[in-house]
C-alpha cells in the first residue's frame, strides 16, 4: 500500500517521501498456545470456601454439640435442648450455604474476568501488524536550498569573467 507525503522544508525546499505498508501476522509460539488452552477451573481448584471458613464452620458445629450436651443446661428438658440444638444447626447450615453461594458467585466472576482478560491478551498478541516495508524520499528541486544558493552566489558574486567559469564548472558537478 503506497502512501506518499510532501513535507515542506526551509529555504523553499520540499522533501517528498513515499512509504509502503503491509500487514503481517504475529508469530505463534508454544507459550501462547499454552496460555490459550489454560483451564482456570483447574487453576482455582474444587474448594469453594477458604480453608479458614471451613474450619470455622466445623469448630462452631462442634462447639454447639458440646454446649448442648453440657450437664449445666439449666432448667430445660431434653426435648427443648434437642430442639434448640436442631435450630442452631439449621442456622449454621444456612450460614454455610450462604457463604458457599457467595464463594461460588465470586469464583464465577473471577473466571469470567480471567477469560475476558485472556481474550484481550490473546487478541493483542495475535493481531496483524501494519508495518512500514519501504521508505524512500528525494528533493525534487536541486537548485533550491544550500547547493543552489552556493552555485548562484559564486556565479553572481565574483563577476562575469571568473564567476561564469566557476559557476559553469560547479554547475556541471551539481
Amino acid at each position: 500500500m503506497p502512501h506518499g507525503a510532501k513535507i515542506g522544508g526551509g529555504g523553499g525546499r520540499n522533501y517528498e517521501r513515499e512509504n509502503e505498508y503491509d500487514w503481517f501476522n504475529a508469530p505463534e509460539w508454544e507459550g501462547l498456545k499454552a496460555y490459550k488452552d489454560l483451564d482456570f477451573n483447574k487453576l482455582l481448584g474444587d474448594q469453594l470456601l477458604a480453608p479458614e471458613q471451613e474450619r470455622q464452620f466445623a469448630t462452631t458445629a462442634r462447639d454447639l454439640k458440646t454446649s448442648f450436651n453440657s450437664p449445666y443446661g439449666g432448667e430445660r428438658s431434653q426435648d427443648e435442648a434437642s430442639g434448640d440444638y436442631e435450630q442452631a444447626l439449621l442456622r449454621l447450615a444456612e450460614a454455610k450455604g450462604s457463604a458457599t453461594e457467595q464463594a461460588n458467585f465470586d469464583r464465577s466472576r473471577a473466571l469470567a474476568g480471567f477469560e475476558a482478560q485472556r481474550g484481550a491478551n490473546v487478541a493483542g498478541l495475535t493481531a496483524p501488524r501494519l508495518e512500514n516495508t519501504k521508505e524512500s524520499g528525494f528533493i525534487p528541486n536541486p537548485d533550491g536550498g544550500f547547493w543552489g544558493s552556493f552555485k548562484k552566489g559564486l556565479g553572481g558574486g565574483l563577476g562575469k569573467g571568473l564567476g561564469g567559469v566557476i559557476s559553469g564548472t560547479i554547475g556541471s558537478f551539481i
